[in-house]
């Protein structure tokens, strides 16, 4: 059962993760980079094409800290394209801007955003926000390590079961085509080993 205290550190951090903070504005990098600095690794980005750059890369960032109007392309833009590529669409983003309207948060929403936040955020709110969204990307990977893990060990499942079938076919074929010219030990011998290849499919 997975627990909070599974992954967050002494200092309340889910530790070793990588948070990219993408903001046109030097003042406001600089300060996300000095709040979080403190608990996770911070990745500067100036403009949304540096942004999808560094999250291509790897390591790959755990969360995005995204702006929204910058020149160029926007953060709406960005995000649309993080989440259809399959390098890139498990890492969440979450939209820290300065746009108010209801309509702008729903549309960040329905690009597939985790969350919505407007600026000046409290610090103990957006440090809870990002907690929380590490949290949820932790989970998440392991989960989908466990479901690869799973998939490799019925794929090699699957050979060996068709090795044994295999193996079967070739007694049953040498049983059959060989009798007349074998002798009733002989025949017995190959019997009981199909028998065996026959109790080991079955064990599987």
């Amino acid at each position: 059962m997975w627990s909070l205290g599974e992954e967050v550190d002494d200092e309340g951090a889910v530790a070793g993760s990588r948070v990219l903070v993408v903001d046109d504005s030097a003042t406001i990098r600089f300060v996300l980079e000095g709040l979080l600095s403190r608990q996770y690794e911070v990745l500067p980005a100036e403009n949304a094409e540096q942004a999808l750059a560094l999250a291509q890369a790897e390591p790959q960032p755990d969360l995005i800290l995204l702006d929204v109007e910058m020149p160029g392309m926007d953060g709406f833009e960005a995000c649309r394209r993080l989440k259809t590529d399959d390098r890139t669409r498990h890492i969440p983003v979450v939209f820290l801007t300065g746009m108010t309207q209801p309509e702008q948060e729903s549309r960040g929403l329905w690009l597939g955003a985790t969350d919505y936040l407007v600026k000046p955020v409290n610090p103990a709110l957006l440090m809870a926000r990002v907690l929380n969204q590490l949290l949820m990307k932790r989970r998440s990977d392991r989960l989908r390590h466990q479901q690869r893990e799973g998939a490799r060990q019925a794929q090699r499942r699957l050979e060996e079961t068709q090795g044994v079938h295999n193996e079967l076919l070739v007694a049953l074929v040498g049983l059959m085509g060989g009798r007349d010219q074998k002798s009733d030990l002989e025949a017995r011998r190959v019997q009981q080993c199909v028998r065996a290849l026959a109790q080991g499919l079955r064990e599987r």
